[in-house]
């Protein structure tokens, strides 16, 4: 998954990306107990479990501003 014009701040240690900014790029988010799913098309595309009071999602970025 590929998300395109978003604000990056290497310094935060938490970055969070809106349910809302998801749903603009066509991901379906299921919420169950402890758990988040995103996918797309019916097509899976990741699950990640509660840690601490939120959802951590295994992030790699990339910049082509450099």
């Amino acid at each position: 998954m590929i998300l395109n014009d978003i604000n990056y701040v290497p310094e935060v240690k938490k970055n969070i990306v809106s349910g809302l900014l998801l749903n603009k790029f066509g991901l379906k988010q299921v919420y169950e107990v402890g758990m988040f799913i995103l996918s797309k098309d019916s097509v899976f595309v990741e699950n990640d479990y509660a840690c601490g009071d939120m959802f951590k999602l295994n992030v790699i970025t990339t910049s082509s501003a450099y």
